[in-house]
């Protein structure tokens, strides 16, 4: 996907009333923000066209256009473009439209009686260092599970920048990739149940950890799974939900583990040689 030119700040206004978006424009020429440049699309399909080949830093987002409405406008444009800071645009004076906004994957929401040169420069720039510091916490839980999966291997953690060792084989690819389709799909309907339904997951992980340990799998194998399935997961992940992932979904891969070591202990066999343990 090209990148645009890291001298350039990109701001995205996606708004179909021509008045609005030459008015936000206007705006931004005064607001003394350094360094941007505005692209603007009308729709959400232009939008996701655009997306798809190009990036912004921030994007200030009508609500309500043409093809879209509400905050599946939101999550639609959070899908594709997880990197950047988003400002909803709301003619709604109520609270409640901003703060869903927020919860759908926004980093903050403006009125549109409230566009001044002085709001949007702040707005603009707290989304933006919100942002930053968001996908910053992310990579930190990344490489914090990354070091435990090391640890349980044996393997030193690899210095920044350097080349990195290649990891040793422990599951086979064929195993690997159908083992991790189901352990997402699991990963998901444990948090759907613990956050979605205030209740506790009551999965069944029978035939996983069957599978598992047919495979002759060990604890690394199913934290390296952990940690590639949440590395998908947080892709799309509102901030809120990103949390239950870091916290919450860690709980998985230790009932996962438990239940694999009972698996071994039942069938009086234990992971093929070689495997972490």
């Amino acid at each position: 996907m090209p990148h645009e030119p890291a001298s350039d700040i990109v701001i995205l206004i996606v708004e179909d009333f021509d008045g609005d978006a030459l008015l936000l424009q206007e705006k931004l020429r005064v607001s003394q923000i350094q360094g941007y440049r505005v692209e603007r699309t009308c729709s959400l399909a232009q939008t996701l066209d655009w997306l798809h080949d190009h990036t912004a830093e921030v994007i200030l987002l009508d609500l309500n256009i043409g093809d879209s409405q509400g905050l599946e406008t939101i999550e639609a444009v959070t899908r594709a473009a997880d990197q950047a800071a988003i400002i909803v645009l709301t003619g709604s004076h109520s609270s409640e439209i901003g703060f869903r906004a927020i919860e759908a994957g926004a980093q903050d929401f403006l009125g549109k009686d409230e566009i001044n040169a002085r709001n949007l420069r702040r707005i603009v720039a707290y989304a933006s260092a919100r942002r930053k510091f968001q996908l910053q916490q992310l990579r930190r839980v990344i490489e914090q599970y990354q070091s435990q999966a090391q640890a349980l291997s044996g393997e030193a953690p690899q210095p920044p920048n350097s080349t990195p060792t290649p990891a040793p084989v422990h599951l086979t690819e064929a195993d690997r990739s159908e083992l991790l389709q189901q352990y997402r799909d699991l990963l998901t309907a444990y948090l759907d149940s613990l956050v979605l339904k205030k209740s506790t997951p009551d999965l069944d992980l029978r035939e996983f950890t069957a599978r598992l340990g047919r495979a002759g799998a060990g604890p690394r194998d199913v934290l390296d799974l952990h940690v590639a399935a949440l590395e998908a997961a947080m892709q799309d992940a509102r901030p809120e939900r990103a949390r239950f992932l870091n916290t919450d979904g860690r709980l998985l891969a230790l009932e996962v583990m438990g239940r694999l070591l009972s698996f071994y202990r039942a069938a009086g066999a234990a992971p093929r040689p070689g495997r972490d343990q």
